[in-house]
């Protein structure tokens, strides 16, 4: 019955264990291949014990893997990761009738007995840890021999006695303990030998944890006093080791030599970043212009808050070297590109972005990532802006399929552009009427006058320096926008 019921869920049977015929196969270490192994169970009772009953509920078998930390070879070295799988899932099914039913508990036991069937021996097996976990690592008490362990999984029921209905008397009530345990696997514990490795500017550590630690002056040959932990803080440069031990293992690692070996180089990492190429220094940045310390400027890199000519000094110790200078400069990109059929985009990738509204004369709320989405027809243009400074694109017209577009700017220029005051501003033809204003960035009218059978406009640009919009419409409505930049 159970191999029709579950074949079709995943299962199959492998080994038919028959209570009552002892020779019945059961060895579970004959696998099927890409299977896990599940069990269940069933008793057998009465007089003569042939009595059998139902089985058990499938439980999965524990299967441990035992892995040697801190070597590449796969060896068991002086640490042990364990892994294993859960007997049964969270939602795995209760019983009304239990009253509490813990969280399993997994207990890992080692024997040191692995020959001459010592595993056998239950006396050989001890406690090491104990975790609510299905992954443990355990520090090795044992060299160059091997371990065997498994886990037991242990779960605690408190339900009612038997014979007994369920009530409100705790006195009725009975607490049972059942474990079940894993198979077992070895492994050959040896130690690794540690390796010194420079973490930090003055630091050195062990590459891996061990129970203790002695650090060593290689060049005066003695130990160091009170340095104990897995860090060592450099006061000089020189030659160091540290011996580890975990458990009954110890060993001593190579000499690691420690120089100053100051990088000098700096370099630009964007508009306003520098980068010292030295990753194990302290840092000072400071001003090139007057030698002057930046206050707080102590990292590996710097954000630089204005234009100006940079460097770093690096030191290590009582040692120090100058970079040379880098130059931060503005450099904003106003122009602008097409993405696609409504997107517009800024070329500068790293300032800070408005989108301005040309046709409208008015800053677009909330439009301030590197690309803009039009959404209505129209002419606009960002402002992009870093160190306090901004430039302004030129008006890009946006005129879906469908729409025809308009002409009319099409061949207007603008000169001398950027002006002092004096503009001249070119129309494509003679025009009978066109209207032009003059708007400031903030979107303030300073200008407004009518043009009347003029091609060549001559303008005075009063007002302060900065960026303008002229902004021209014609008797049929059609519009112009040029953006001016007022020195």
């Amino acid at each position: 019955d159970f191999q029709q019921e579950k074949k079709n869920v995943g299962y199959q049977i492998h080994r038919n264990v028959i209570p009552t015929d002892p020779t019945s196969p059961r060895n579970i270490l004959q696998k099927i291949g890409n299977r896990d192994w599940y069990m269940r169970m069933r008793a057998v009772s009465g007089c003569t014990n042939d009595v059998v009953s139902k089985p058990s509920d499938p439980v999965r078998i524990i299967e441990l893997d035992a892995i040697g930390i801190n070597d590449s070879l796969g060896l068991g070295r002086d640490r042990v990761n364990l892994s294993w799988n859960a007997p049964k899932t969270d939602s795995a099914m209760t019983y009304d009738y239990f009253y509490y039913e813990s969280e399993t508990r997994y207990y890992i036991w080692q024997s040191d007995s692995v020959y001459l069937a010592g595993l056998s021996d239950s006396s050989n097996w001890y406690l090491r840890d104990s975790t609510y976990s299905t992954s443990k690592e355990i520090s090795s008490n044992s060299c160059n021999d091997y371990a065997a362990f498994r886990i037991e999984a242990r779960d605690t029921v408190i339900t009612w006695k038997r014979g007994n209905a369920p009530s409100s008397s705790l006195d009725s009530l009975d607490t049972l303990t059942f474990s079940t345990y894993s198979v077992i696997d070895t492994l050959f514990l040896n130690y690794a030998k540690p390796t010194v490795q420079r973490i930090g500017t003055q630091v050195l550590n062990s590459d891996y944890p061990a129970d203790t630690y002695q650090w060593i002056d290689c060049n005066a040959d003695s130990l160091l006093t009170n340095e104990n932990s897995r860090e060592l803080q450099l006061s000089d440069t020189g030659r160091y080791a540290v011996i580890t031990s975990n458990g009954s293992c110890m060993d001593t690692s190579d000499c690691f030599t420690v120089k100053a070996d100051l990088n000098n180089s700096i370099v630009k990492t964007g508009r306003k970043t520098l980068l010292s190429l030295d990753s194990l220094a302290n840092y000072q940045w400071f001003d090139c212009e007057d030698n002057s310390l930046i206050q707080g400027a102590n990292n590996r890199t710097y954000q630089a808050t204005d234009t100006g000519r940079f460097g770093v000094i690096v030191s290590v110790f009582n040692f120090s070297e100058r970079s040379n200078c880098l130059e931060i400069s503005l450099n904003l990109n106003d122009s602008i590109v097409l993405i696609g059929k409504d997107t517009l985009q800024s070329l500068d990738t790293l300032a800070s972005y408005q989108w301005y509204n040309c046709g409208k004369a008015s800053i677009i709320a909330g439009a301030t990532e590197r690309s803009f989405v039009m959404k209505d027809t129209g002419y606009y243009a960002v402002i992009v802006s870093d160190f306090g400074y901004s430039d302004t694109s030129n008006c890009y017209p946006y005129f879906p399929i469908g729409l025809p577009k308009q002409s009319f700017q099409e061949g207007i220029a603008v000169y001398p552009n950027p002006t002092n005051e004096k503009l001249n501003i070119r129309l494509n033809k003679n025009y009978k009427n066109v209207q032009l204003r003059v708007i400031s960035i903030h979107g303030q009218v300073v200008k407004e006058k009518q043009i009347n059978q003029q091609q060549l406009i001559e303008l005075n640009l009063t007002g302060e320096p900065g960026i303008y919009f002229i902004q021209l419409t014609n008797q049929k409505g059609e519009r112009a926008n040029l953006k001016v930049v007022k020195q």
